[in-house]
């Protein structure tokens, strides 16, 4: 059977009796109606379940015509790249887990860290084996030598007193406490952590099973953290979120609908709705704004940045969540799209990643000059 072909007939079908092909709106009604019709005859055990569910598929079809879609390669599409997803349970939530963490991911994050952050990290990846960690650790002490260099001409390596020195100072429980890690990152150091802790106990160092509880107590942050992130809704308020979209005006709000087409992990119905109710506030006003309407046309997405100043660490956390989960569905179809749709994802993705990286810095470097502030008072 032609998919393809397939859904062109039950198309034309429509178009023959007369039917609506233009009312989008009604069509997605309808096609749910049929949805609640083939449960209805689930729960009731009906024999023309077959024949409810092939209605739902007809209108999906039609609706897909309608919109110029082959649903069959986004189905195809959609199969390959959920086969690729490895899911964890964290506290009840199914939470996506990336296998790996990019290198550039890992700098950012290491460059904000102070010696003894970068200490208790490198106590975590000695200790773990079910991972290949070799270029991260690498980067590790490529970091290691770069900060020693500020305070010796001479990068030193460890003794065994430097060794005991650390473990004792070790407290990756507040390590990661002023930097913000996305979703795919807090998992990544979560596995790493709970490897580290596996390999402590079996061998039994009574020195090494000292900082067990430190880890201990640094996971139980991650998964707080990790169902912050994937309940965002939780995070922040509809009072929030409208102060949130009116920092931009009508432009850089339509700009916001380049992530929300590529989320997937969230529910952002809450946030869709708000925003539309501010953009169509700030599009009224827009009329009597000449400004705004000679801003470039090849304006982009990137250029939201410029507005990082202004919004709140809440915001940034809020915002960098977002653009993640974009960006990893992004990179998701690069790998099974065709070379005309390539070159947009990945222009998007570009976009979308310089942006990412611009809200991610503000954060960081605003928490990381309140922490080489305490440092600087708990010196004196």
């Amino acid at each position: 059977m032609n998919f393809k072909q397939l859904q062109k007939d039950v198309y034309q079908n429509k178009v023959n009796h007369g039917f609506n092909v233009t009312d989008l709106n009604m069509e997605f009604c309808l096609a749910y109606e049929k949805l609640c019709e083939a449960y209805r005859a689930w729960l009731k055990k009906k024999e023309d379940l077959g024949e409810e569910l092939a209605n739902v598929a007809i209108y999906l079809m039609e609706i897909a015509e309608i919109l110029g879609l082959d649903l069959g390669e986004e189905i195809e599409h959609k199969i390959k790249k959920n086969a690729k997803r490895i899911c964890k349970n964290v506290n009840g939530t199914l939470i996506e887990e990336e296998v790996d963490m990019g290198i550039d991911s890992l700098k950012e994050i290491l460059d904000v860290c102070d010696m003894n952050d970068l200490d208790s990290i490198d106590i975590l990846f000695t200790h773990v084996k079910k991972y290949n960690l070799e270029s991260q650790k690498s980067l590790l002490r490529e970091v290691q030598k770069e900060k020693w260099a500020k305070y010796s001409s001479e990068y030193e390596g460890m003794n065994e007193y430097d060794y005991i020195t650390i473990i004792n100072n070790f407290d990756i429980s507040t390590t990661f406490d002023h930097i913000l890690l996305t979703p795919y990152e807090l998992i990544f150091f979560k596995k790493i952590m709970e490897d580290a802790i596996i390999n402590i106990k079996n061998d039994n160092n009574p020195l090494e099973l000292r900082i067990v509880p430190n880890i201990e107590e640094a996971l139980k942050e991650f998964d707080i953290r990790l169902n912050e992130l994937n309940n965002l809704n939780d995070i922040i308020t509809d009072d929030e979120l409208e102060i949130l979209f009116n920092k931009f005006d009508v432009i850089e709000l339509e700009e916001f609908y380049n992530v929300f087409e590529y989320i997937e992990n969230y529910n952002i119905e809450r946030m869709m709705d708000i925003m539309n109710k501010v953009h169509y506030e700030k599009t009224k006003e827009a009329y009597s704004n000449y400004e705004v309407f000679i801003k470039p046309y090849n304006y982009n997405i990137s250029e939201l940045s410029e507005k990082r100043d202004k919004l709140s660490e809440t915001e940034l956390n809020l915002l960098c969540a977002l653009l993640d989960d974009a960006i990893q569905s992004l990179i998701g179809y690069k790998q099974e799209c065709d070379t005309t749709q390539y070159e947009k994802y990945n222009k998007l993705e570009i976009l979308l990643s310089n942006l990412f990286e611009s809200f991610s810095n503000e954060f960081n470097n605003r928490h990381s000059k309140i922490y080489k502030n305490s440092i600087i008072i708990n010196e004196l």
